[in-house]
């Protein structure tokens, strides 16, 4: 049980240091080849820390240590759909041909504040 204990500690720890990196400035915007393959591995790496997650629980970890576990990456999904949907309306903004430039600069500034590209 100790091993299990010690295994999953250490893969959760790698999981979140493994944590997705914030995409490159047209990753989610464009429909290429890199986009997809961002937002895969993404999903990826949720997946992997729900087994993870799954795993520790089936061994037996403390209750408030996987509860403190979810809400961390609860705010790492939040943080991860602001930043696309932050992409999207700057992409539905630059794609208008008539697009106010001060609405450009406000969503441009937006994608920015979410670490887009850092």
């Amino acid at each position: 049980l100790m091993d299990c204990l010690h295994s999953d500690a250490s893969a959760a720890a790698s999981s979140f240091a493994a944590a997705p990196s914030a995409a490159a400035p047209g990753a989610v915007v464009g429909a290429s080849p890199q986009a997809s393959t961002g937002l895969k591995a993404d999903k990826d790496w949720f997946k992997d820390v729900a087994n993870v997650l799954l795993e520790a629980r089936q061994c037996g970890v403390a209750p408030s240590i996987l509860e403190q576990a979810k809400r961390e990456v609860r705010g790492r999904q939040r943080e991860h759909r602001e930043r696309a949907q932050a992409c999207e309306e700057l992409q539905r903004s630059l794609s208008h041909r008539d697009a106010a430039p001060q609405e450009v600069l406000t969503k441009l500034r937006k994608v920015q504040r979410l670490g887009i590209g850092t």
